[in-house]
């Protein structure tokens, strides 16, 4: 609510002429805003939230994000809010807080369940084949990197040297480092990724 204010300066004599009058709204921080859910991705993650109940009588003027752990923090006066510089593989929760022109109010509560950035796994490594009839025992070495989450499958692919299509080996999905690539014909040359 907005108030009008005035002065008047008093002497032995009397109380004088008011001053010309100043409007002032008394306001305070904003509450907690609402929080939503949290996506991650690759090195990021978007937070969605709604507007505290209160503004605390002064409009919000932005919302900040910061990340559990690690403290990382992003701006913008509306929802969502993308956070960005997250480790792939690590688990974030995250907080919303409103500012207004009095201050930043109390932190929402936390993000639930947390969310893991994540992207695809390196490639393999050391692949080799031991050959046999028809067909190629291969086996390789997991990633180095495995995008921050859990490797489910590998897909194999093979063609025929000469050849420039490639053709994917269907098999059960296995986490497994070899497999044997069967149906191949004796006497040709292959290639294998």
């Amino acid at each position: 609510m907005a108030y009008n204010f005035r002065i008047s300066a008093v002497n032995a004599v009397g109380q004088g002429s008011p001053s010309t009058q100043a409007t002032s709204t008394p306001a305070t921080v904003p509450g907690a805003p609402i929080i939503g859910t949290a996506t991650a991705s690759s090195t990021r993650a978007t937070v969605s939230f709604t507007a505290p109940a209160s503004d605390g009588g002064s409009a919000i003027t932005s919302y900040t994000v910061t990340s559990s752990p690690g403290g990382i923090t992003s701006a913008s006066s509306t929802s969502p809010i993308t956070v960005t510089g997250l480790t792939n593989g690590t688990a974030y929760t995250f907080t919303v807080t409103a500012t207004n022109a009095v201050g930043t109010g109390a932190a929402s509560a936390a993000t639930s369940p947390p969310v893991t950035p994540a992207t695809v796994p390196d490639a393999p490594t050391a692949l080799s084949a031991v050959v046999g009839p028809a067909q190629v025992a291969l086996s390789w070495s997991e990633p180095g990197f495995n995008g921050g989450t859990t490797i489910t499958d590998y897909t194999i692919e093979y063609k025929l040297t000469a050849s420039s299509t490639w053709a994917t080996f269907s098999h059960t999905p296995s986490t497994a480092t070899s497999s044997i690539v069967t149906g191949l014909a004796n006497g040709s040359s292959y290639e294998f990724r």
